[in-house]
């Protein structure tokens, strides 16, 4: 199959993705009242301290979510929150949280090794939580290079990954080769007009992988607003990348 074939292949799953997403309408689990979140503090091997937001389903499934956020994208940020609360909705334990540098009010680590700690905190509460027998690793901009980095360091204990507004500098680049290597489960959700990530780079990098992502393309910039002038559409820009999000856990994460 010739590049531009599969460029084309590639997108046409993505939007088909995209529409199948926004297709669903309603929202999950509309029927139930919100389950509720509790507030938790994670204690890193450094001794650093992580406040993390734990959302219980009343249905679980036996998976849990653990989502990273970006460097300045807080866990109180609506593709966070509300990613958390539709994902208990749909059974999965959820669980969000900052990064101990961003509570601290300082700066990520030059080589993102506390950040991957923080991470590894996370995901190693997650994993006790009674009743969760898989976990699934999402992150937001800079936590989706750390769940990138963990998954392509330590694939066997996830079910899955999450890419949401993936950073890739170029088809090249170390996370590209990164992405490539993985036969994980993966997602990766970004705005069609994200200036960290180019779509044609994204199709070449996933024509490349082992095991080709499942990508979804929503209107967006990287924090999938419309425009700095007009942000009308972010609301529903988040709703869709949400969705498809909780789809895909549901369908390939855990299956």
């Amino acid at each position: 199959m010739s590049h531009d074939a599969v460029t084309r292949r590639l997108l046409t799953i993505a939007v088909v993705a995209c529409a199948c997403a926004l297709a669903l309408g309603m929202r999950l689990g509309a029927e139930d009242p919100m389950p509720a979140s509790e507030s938790v503090k994670l204690s890193t091997p450094r001794g650093a301290l992580v406040r993390a937001s734990l959302h219980r389903p009343f249905r679980p499934n036996g998976a849990a979510v653990v989502l990273a956020p970006g460097q300045g994208y807080h866990c109180e940020k609506p593709l966070l929150k509300r990613g958390a609360e539709a994902l208990a909705e749909a059974g999965f334990v959820a669980l969000r949280f900052d990064w101990a540098y961003f509570t601290a009010g300082a700066h990520p680590s030059a080589d993102l090794a506390a950040e991957r700690e923080d991470l590894g905190s996370a995901l190693d509460f997650a994993r006790r939580l009674e009743g969760v027998h898989k976990v699934v690793v999402a992150g937001k901009s800079l936590g989706s290079t750390v769940a990138l980095s963990r998954a392509a360091a330590r694939a066997d204990d996830l079910a899955g990954l999450a890419l949401l507004t993936f950073p890739l500098s170029g088809p090249e680049s170390p996370e590209a080769a990164a992405l490539a290597g993985l036969t994980l489960p993966t997602l990766v959700v970004c705005g069609d007009r994200d200036p960290l990530c180019s779509l044609e780079a994204l199709y070449v990098v996933a024509a490349k992988c082992k095991a080709p992502p499942r990508l979804v393309v929503v209107p967006g910039d990287h924090s999938l607003a419309r425009s700095r002038e007009d942000d009308s559409e972010t609301a529903e820009n988040v709703d869709l990348a949400v969705r498809a999000l909780v789809v895909w856990a549901k369908r390939f994460a855990v299956r």
